[in-house]
């Protein structure tokens, strides 16, 4: 045995000698390499972590290097040969490997430092799938909440194959009108994936809700007016555009301008709307004229005076008017749809009033006209004086009478026909001894100056009218009520 040597080839050669002394030829040179010198310590690679709870361990051969020498979670060294360590099972956490090489001399190398790797089987939890139940939008998206240690998702649509999203949301491509599904699943950074959520379904509805149809008043006298329309199956709210204006939002089945139009055509369009935003075309305008003016005032006419106890007052049309409201003596107005008013029943035998107003086919109605009174007078007037000529007088001789009477008198009867009692009116006054033609002279109040010429004297016209010729002869008059008074003209004539 040689002493220590250096690492490196050394030699020995050998003879032999007896016991006499005897010495064999020295022998060839036997070389052994001294080699000392450790291995090097083989560099561990590993996944830091792996849901594999059969994790491996590898390293790259060191040179050298006839087996290596691992220690699993500082246990026990055991041999490997190759240049990867497979552990059995093991639990989930963190599990250390360090490794030692040895050449063919036997020299190995210190133990590396342990690499660690974290074993993890624990599933990534579901995420939780939410999505509106109804869209209009053929592109819908899905989303989710970020699943804690998630690195990546996986979804199926309509039941599809999977397909990997790195977001916390999908967007489909374009889909049909119907009911859509989604489901998920979640997968961690060692790939543990969780189970596949349940569905999540979106019902996309393309479909325009159909156009509602206005109905309104043609004309109307309500400068607030309302356009209202048939709910529309489906629809969630409407939008309107008054006058064409902007559109604006409205709930129910009716709008009513919220101030006051002017008088003139005023327009509504509406368009319909379902609850996932489908609207419907905009309709066609429909129109409202809102005429607030009223119509003229009627003009009545009646008799100032009548001894009519059911008297009339008329008025013409009115252009537009449809009715009429009328109020007798201040009372509640009456409808009627004539151009005049006659009572029913005998009025009392005092003056009387209308008020009238008209009202067109809107509802617009007039002022009440000014009070139109009738005064209603039964009673006849009577004479009170009057003057007598006391000389007789012939034919073609003209003389003057006065006769008072209780009232003014309006009217004379002449030729057949009622006419008035005015200067300058004549009439005849006869019996059945000859006739005087009369004419009103003078006025004054309630008495008439009256000048009478004799025109026939009996059989022998030129004979004077003698004694109480004419005393019987009377004429017809009347107020302005037409109460009639038949007049005596007590004229005695006595002989010249």
């Amino acid at each position: 045995t040689a002493g220590t040597l250096s690492d490196g080839n050394h030699t020995l050669a050998i003879r032999s000698e007896d016991a006499v002394g005897n010495q064999s030829a020295l022998s060839g040179n036997k070389t052994i390499n001294v080699d000392t010198t450790a291995a090097a310590v083989p560099v561990l690679t590993a996944d830091a972590n792996t849901n594999d709870n059969t994790p491996t361990w590898s390293w790259a051969a060191v040179t050298g290097a006839s087996k290596y020498y691992v220690s699993l979670d500082g246990g026990a060294e055991q041999e490997v040969s190759g240049t990867s360590f497979t552990a059995g099972t093991l639990s989930d956490g963190n599990h250390t490997l360090a490794i030692r090489s040895e050449d063919a001399v036997g020299n190995q190398s210190a133990l590396s430092a342990n690499t660690t790797i974290n074993v993890d089987t624990t599933a990534a939890d579901v995420p939780v799938l939410t999505a509106d139940a109804n869209t209009n939008d053929n592109t819908p998206t899905w989303s989710w909440a970020a699943v804690t240690g998630a690195s990546k998702y996986y979804v199926s649509l309509d039941g599809g194959a999977e397909q990997e999203v790195s977001g916390t949301s999908f967007t489909a491509g374009t889909l049909s009108d119907g009911n859509h599904t989604l489901a998920i699943r979640s997968e961690d950074a060692v790939g543990n994936q969780s189970s596949l959520s349940a569905n999540t379904t979106i019902n996309v509805d393309t479909t325009a809700a159909d156009v509602p149809v206005l109905t309104a008043d043609a004309n109307t006298n309500d400068n607030t007016p309302t356009w209202s329309w048939a709910a529309v199956t489906g629809a969630s709210k409407y939008y309107v555009s008054l006058d064409g204006g902007a559109e604006q939002e409205v709930s129910g089945t009716s709008f009513t301008s919220g101030s006051a139009l002017s008088d003139g055509n005023h327009t509504l369009a509406i368009r319909s709307e379902d609850a996932v935003g489908n609207q419907s075309a905009l309709s066609g305008n429909k129109t409202i004229n809102v005429d607030t003016t009223a119509p003229a005032i009627p003009v009545l006419t009646a008799d100032a005076a009548t001894n009519n106890l059911k008297p009339t007052w008329s008025w013409a049309a009115i252009n537009g008017a449809v009715k009429y409201y009328y109020s007798l003596d201040g009372g509640a107005e009456v409808e009627t749809t004539g151009t005049s008013f006659t009572p029913t029943s005998d009025l009392t035998a005092v003056a009387h009033t209308l008020t009238i107003r008209s009202e067109d086919a809107l509802g617009n109605k007039s002022v009440a006209s000014a009070a139109k009174s009738i005064n209603i007078d039964v009673t006849p007037p009577t004479k009170t004086t009057n003057t007598n000529y006391s000389s007789g007088f012939t034919v073609g001789q003209a003389l003057a009478k006065e006769i008072s009477f209780s009232e003014p008198i309006s009217k004379i009867f002449a030729g057949g026909i009622w006419i008035d009692a005015a200067v300058g009116a004549s009439f005849d006054v006869t019996n059945s001894r000859g006739t005087m033609s009369a004419k009103i002279t003078a006025i004054d109040g309630v008495k008439l100056t009256i000048e009478l010429t004799v025109v026939t004297a009996g059989q022998n016209p030129t004979l004077p009218f003698l004694g109480n010729t004419f005393a019987s002869s009377t004429f017809r008059g009347a107020d302005a009520a037409g109460n009639e008074l038949t007049i005596p003209v007590d004229i005695e004539g006595v002989s010249p």
